[in-house]
């Protein structure tokens, strides 16, 4: 009978410890943007959205169903063409432009480091819109805002 009391237990004294316990409630800022996502929020759900697939994730979590990323963390059901078209992209290989104007992005959430931040943000096409030397928000000029 004591072992079916102690959840009951442990229970009770969660609830009536004086300190509150520090429940995380978003994710780790060191691996994800997340004041520069809360800060550009509307933007980023406002079209197609490029971006890593782990920050994907994290923008489906938060803003499902108006996020609308290329990739996300289940690549793996995306099928190896579009895998290849997104590491493409992402390390701006032979075809990336392409595949950028193929999938009509408008919005784009990226780390500074890797190839594409640097291509985007020296294409006249597309304008910086904030850089915190972490991650880098982009908007392409002139686009048509989605409605869906």
């Amino acid at each position: 009978t004591g072992n079916k009391l102690l959840p009951v237990a442990v229970l009770v004294v969660l609830i009536f410890v004086d300190a509150p316990l520090k429940w995380p409630r978003d994710f780790p800022g060191e691996m994800f943007p997340t004041e520069l996502i809360r800060r550009n929020a509307e933007l980023l759900q406002s079209g197609r959205l490029l971006t890593t697939d782990q920050w994907g994730d994290y923008m489906i979590f938060h803003f499902y169903p108006r996020a609308k990323v290329f990739v996300d963390g289940r690549s793996d059901f995306y099928g190896q063409q579009i895998g290849t078209e997104y590491l493409h992209l992402l390390h701006t290989s032979y075809d990336w432009r392409s595949v950028l104007d193929r999938y009509g992005f408008q919005v784009a959430l990226l780390p500074v480091e890797l190839p594409i931040t640097t291509m985007l943000k020296r294409d006249p096409a597309w304008r910086v819109v904030e850089d915190d030397r972490h991650a880098v928000v982009l908007t392409r000029i002139g686009r048509q805002t989605s409605v869906n």
